[in-house]
């Protein structure tokens, strides 16, 4: 055993042990647990020289992502577990001291001084790594100091020429000190001649205020005259619009005792016109009577010869010969409610026929749908590969070849069972992806999608020979271990599709069985499915000894729509023998119509004959009731006669009455037309007494408008030359104020004539030209100061 410790050094791993675990790239740990189990457990020895223990660290976790930490036997935290794990110097970040597989390409990227620092870390001590990185930084230090030294010999040589330039830029400050006296005596000059012009500006400001407002009293003074016109106007048309109320209710009420007046009027010639009608009415109804009379004595004397032409009728034989028409009609009516029976029996068959007809062939439609249920169900999985769908419907004519769309709505499965090995078989990215038979299209269908922000899977895949597609084994050699088809045998889809499928997923080399002996499949078959579970093989490499994993397969969510080919087969055979049934039952109408039609024609015939005897018959009787009935028409007209002498006596009396009242309604109704009359000639004049009154308290108030804008326009331009005023007296005095500070006087009155003496030969044109000439002149020099500051 102490041979065995000799082999290792501190930090090595001295054992592993694992339970439930399986050994092979995952993205969540708990995937790592058996199939079956609940907790995995990991435990690793690590060496450690000088001990008479090495330290054990375990971790366990379940499938709910928990995991706990053992150091020693002991539960601890897992900085504890990283803690001792540093002590002993395993660094597992670093790559050159463990590489994990899924970081190879990580440690490829490593440049030289990153391999060198982790090589230092892996391999040495921890001082190695301090002494190298403090020669590093020492290095970088003694280059910081060798510039700065540089930079400071620089800045020597500058001061040394500067000092140089100094000379004579003394002799130019003792001048400029000169020019300067001069500049600040003509200052003084420019802001005397500067105040005496803004004097004179704020006196003529003054003076031009002053006048305006003497204009402004004298306009509002002449106002007064034309607002005391404006109210009296106001009052008159307050007195003119009340009388012109009074005179319109008075003349309102007069009106409306005309209107009934003339109401009355219109009634009486109503009444008269009535009257009159209703005499001409019973005169005309009495003319009527006459004609109607004579009408009806014609009519009688026709009648009674149409009589006398009627032929004789021998009651017993027409009784016979109906008789026996009566039997005949019987018999064929009979004849035609059989032949009528039996059409309905066709007609209702024939409908029988085509209601099957419909319902089978809609339910048919349904089978064969699978693609549109399909692509609903993907609406709810993938909402951006239904709508990429949807669009494609539209817009199919832009590629060159097929474009199909998402896999899953384009697989049919034979038998519904086979569904969920086809999905378990298929990554779900391409039973949602579009197929492309060319590959610009697919090119062009990814830019398309991109820019209306649809994210879809694409592939190409053009049609290919199916018969390169064979396995190895062929599936009469299996039937014996229970497999009865290969993946590829249970699906139907275009040939893109199916070639894609064979050349990804290898669909032709899988069998699948509901039931079968596993101990018995040959070991040439590395996957394929058994009674709901995946059977994947695999042989070590080091041991050569085969190993099964075996997964449970989940039910389809996709493909679990498919078509029933033998209810499909068993709906087309029905469609086809009621079309055969409908086809015979035309056949047998066509027959019974002929038939119905031959027993019509008699049984018109016997009818027609039948009617004629009954109309000789019955002609006569009726004839005869005729005659009697004109007869007492004739003698009901002859007993209601009219009056006419009476009745126009009655309509004269009712004249004069109606006239004696008309006559005294136009009385009344005058009377009041004439005060209504003179009430609208007083309502005229006062009307346009009002209009006068109006428009010259129009015009009035337009002329007052018109004044008291111009008053506010010249407020405006008062108010605005006081503004100015107030401007131009204060710069005014600023400027004196300088003027004062530049004389070293405190009031105007101490400015003295000596010096109003000084500024009396000059102007402020020759001032301001001389200042501009000698702070030109001063700019230009260089002095002293300025060379020390640059």
């Amino acid at each position: 055993m102490s041979n065995l410790h000799n082999e290792f050094k501190t930090g090595n791993i001295f054992r592993i042990y694992i339970k439930d675990f399986l050994t092979f790239d995952e993205i969540e740990v708990t995937d790592y647990i058996k199939n079956g189990k609940d907790v995995s457990i990991l435990e690793t020895e690590i060496f450690v020289e000088g001990t008479s223990s090495n330290v054990v660290i375990k971790r366990q976790f379940d499938r709910k992502k928990k995991t706990v930490w053992f150091l020693q036997g002991k539960e601890v935290s897992k900085k504890v577990v990283e803690t001792k794990i540093a002590s002993l110097n395993i660094q597992v970040d670093n790559l050159c001291q463990f590489l994990p597989q899924d970081r190879v390409a990580s440690f490829a990227k490593m440049n030289c001084i990153q391999l060198l620092e982790a090589t230092e870390k892996a391999v040495g001590d921890a001082s190695l790594y301090e002494h190298h990185d403090l020669l590093r930084s020492s290095g970088d230090k003694m280059k910081d100091l060798r510039a700065k030294v540089k930079e400071l010999e620089s800045q020597l040589e500058i001061a040394v020429k500067k000092n140089e330039r100094l000379k004579d830029a003394v002799k130019n400050h003792e001048l400029k000190n000169k020019l300067e006296k001069e500049i600040e005596q003509l200052q003084t000059q420019k802001l005397w001649f500067l105040f005496d012009v803004k004097r004179r500006v704020h006196m003529g400001l003054k003076a031009n205020a002053s006048e305006q407002k003497t204009a402004l009293n004298k306009k509002r003074g002449e106002l007064e005259p034309a607002r005391k016109k404006i109210e009296k106007a106001k009052k008159d048309m307050v007195e003119y619009k009340k009388d012109i109320r009074n005179r319109t209710k008075f003349a309102e009420t007069k009106q409306e005792e005309i209107d009934k007046l003339h109401k009355r009027y219109q009634q009486l010639e109503e009444a008269l016109q009535d009257a009159q009608r209703e005499y001409k009415g019973r005169e005309l109804e009495e003319q009527q009577r006459m004609r109607e009379l004579s009408d009806y004595r014609k009519h009688l004397d026709v009648l009674l010869v149409q009589l006398n032409n009627l032929p004789q009728v021998n009651d017993e034989e027409t009784k016979k010969r109906l008789m026996e028409l009566t039997r005949d009609i019987q018999e064929a009516s009979q004849s035609m409610v059989r032949l009528e029976s039996q059409r309905d029996e066709v007609v209702h068959s024939k409908k029988e026929s085509e209601r099957r007809i419909f319902s089978t062939e809609r339910e048919l439609v349904g089978l064969q749908d699978v693609a549109r249920q399909r692509l609903e169900l993907l609406n709810k999985t993938n909402a951006e590969a239904y709508r990429a769908a949807k669009w494609l419907e539209s817009n199919a004519d832009k590629f060159s070849a097929p474009v199909y769309p998402p896999l899953c709505t384009q697989l049919n499965i034979k038998d519904p069972k086979y569904a969920k090995y086809v999905e378990d078989r298929v990554s779900y990215q391409d039973l949602v992806a579009f197929v492309c038979e060319s590959k610009e299209d697919m090119n062009l269908f990814k830019e398309l999608m991109d820019k209306q922000k649809m994210r879809v899977n694409v592939v190409h895949s053009s049609p290919a020979d199916m018969s390169q597609f064979q396995p190895k084994i062929p599936i009469e050699n299996l039937k014996e271990f229970g497999f009865l088809n290969y993946m590829i045998d249970v699906v139907d889809a275009p040939p893109a599709i199916l070639s894609y499928l064979c050349r990804n997923y290898s669909i032709y080399r899988i069998p699948i069985a509901e039931k079968a002996d596993f101990d018995r499949v040959p070991v040439q078959l590395p996957y394929f499915y058994i009674g709901g579970e995946r059977y994947s093989k695999a042989q070590s490499r080091y041991d050569k000894e085969w190993s099964t994993s075996i997964y449970p397969v989940k039910d389809a969510r996709l493909l679990h729509i498919t078509q029933d080919t033998q209810r499909i087969q068993q709906l087309r055979e029905t469609i086809n023998n009621s079309r055969d049934m409908i086809a015979d039952a035309e056949e047998k109408l066509k027959q019974n119509k002929t038939e119905e039609h031959e027993l019509t024609k008699n049984l018109e015939k016997l009818r027609n004959e039948k009617r004629v005897l009954h109309c000789r018959k019955e002609e006569r009787k009726q004839m005869e009731q005729r005659i009697a009935n004109k007869k007492n028409q004739i003698a009901r007209h002859e007993k209601s006669s009219v009056n006419l002498e009476a009745e126009k006596a009655k309509m004269t009396k009712k004249i004069k009455e109606t006239i004696s009242m008309m006559i005294g309604s136009m009385t009344e109704q005058k009377k009041k037309m004439e005060v209504l009359a003179e009430v609208a000639v007083e309502h005229s004049k006062l009307m346009t007494q009002a209009a006068v009154t109006r428009t010259s308290l129009q015009i009035l108030e337009e002329d007052l408008v018109s004044s008291e804008q111009a008053l506010t326009t010249l407020q405006e331009s008062i108010d605005r030359l006081t503004r100015e005023q107030d401007a131009a007296k204060a710069d005014a005095t600023s400027t004196l104020q300088e003027l004062l500070h530049s004389l070293g006087v405190r009031d105007y009155k101490d400015i003295t004539n000596e010096i109003r003496e000084r500024f009396r030969n000059s102007n402020l044109e020759e001032t301001e030209q001389k200042l501009h000439q000698l702070e030109a002149h001063r700019d230009c020099l260089i002095t002293a100061n300025d060379s020390v500051s640059n």
